[in-house]
């Protein structure tokens, strides 16, 4: 369960990051889990020995615990990048065969004095068992940013984990012989132990790092916002407001608010064409604003613009596209400012005093 809720707690860091820093907390997160899923998985094995088991090979082991890692990782890297249904169903189905795929080695693995009898339409069952919960999982953790859904989610990707457990082990039937061939090197159960032991501490340093990193992240990047915040609202000569990418009002400072007569509560959520008189608009000037700043970047012009009173104000504005830290287009930052006295000062006849 450690593994599963830092599991989700990597993936939605690796989303609110750069995309450098994005792989190294994807990366992070594929080592959490597949470590936790294969300690799992050799901690039931241990505690099913009947008795016969001599050891375990150690390539195929090992190769358990690499297909566990590498696929767990690729399936998140998937949900991440794609972030759509799709993408989280492709990435889910991912991990979940490499959940598969790491039980079935680490029963090959294993060295005893019989055989294997495998049902097989208990191993498809395992494997529909594994699949879709990790789909539901992955669709959770990369959604809504909530507490209940990171719980659902490694509630899903745990469940995942022990629906193909203890099926796989119910299409399990032992054959015993007296035939004792081990192949190669092989690590006795006292050793898997330790090998658990050490994956488990792995496991659990990961996922307090994770935690810890994660709190103190969350916290700078509160503290970060609350020092824009007072920023921006201490900015009183100005309007500086935020515009989402279909050109309504996503937020609005002190300074906007004396410049135009609006509260925040009236005019969040409405058109910026509200600031323009019929003309303007008519001569789809705005949009074309909107547009060159979406192309090129940024906008800038003088024009006119109207308060709520109905008077009209000469203004200078500007216009920049907003990206996150992935490049995703956010909206647009305007800020505009009321140039009325110095156009009327520019305008004014000089008056020239011969001596």
């Amino acid at each position: 369960m450690a593994s599963t809720v830092a599991a989700v707690m990597l993936l939605r860091q690796a989303q609110s990051t750069s995309v450098r820093e994005s792989r190294r907390w994807l990366a992070t997160a594929g080592i959490a889990t597949g470590f936790g899923v294969w300690a799992t998985h050799f901690v039931a094995m241990l505690g099913y020995d009947p008795g016969v088991v001599i050891g375990y090979d150690v390539q195929l082991t090992l190769a358990s615990l690499l297909i566990a890692v590498v696929t767990t990782t690729a399936g998140f890297l998937l949900a991440l990048k794609e972030r759509t249904v799709w993408g989280a169903g492709g990435g889910g189905a991912l991990v979940g065969a490499g959940i598969v795929a790491m039980h079935y080695t680490g029963m090959t693995a294993v060295e005893f004095p019989g055989q294997f009898i495998w049902s097989m339409s208990y191993v498809a069952l395992s494997v529909a068992g594994a699949i879709v919960p990790s789909i539901l999982a992955l669709r959770l953790a990369i959604g809504r940013h909530t507490l209940a859904t990171g719980i659902a989610a490694s509630a899903a990707l745990s469940l995942a984990i022990l629906i193909l457990h203890f099926t796989a082990m119910t299409a399990l039937t032992v054959m015993p012989s007296n035939e004792v061939n081990p192949h190669g090197l092989i690590f006795t159960p006292l050793t898997m132990g330790i090998a658990i032991g050490v994956a488990s501490l792995t496991t659990l340093i990961l996922c307090i790092g994770a935690a810890l990193f994660g709190g103190r992240a969350n916290a700078v990047i509160r503290a970060r916002g609350r020092e824009f915040e007072i920023l921006v609202q201490g900015i009183t000569d100005c309007a500086l407001y935020m515009l989402d990418k279909s050109g309504r009002v996503a937020s609005w400072n002190a300074g906007a608010q004396r410049l135009k007569g609006y509260t925040a509560d009236e005019i969040i959520g409405q058109s910026v064409y509200r600031f323009y008189d019929g003309d303007d608009i008519s001569a789809g000037k705005l949009g074309q604003a909107l547009q060159t700043a979406g192309t090129h970047g940024a906008f800038s012009a003088e024009c006119w613009c109207m308060r709520k009173d109905g008077s009209r104000f000469w203004a200078h504005v500007s216009i920049e596209k907003v990206r996150d830290q992935k490049g995703v287009v956010l909206g647009f930052a305007k800020i505009t400012r009321d140039m009325t006295r110095f156009k009327e000062d520019w305008s004014a006849p000089f008056e020239v005093v011969l001596p």
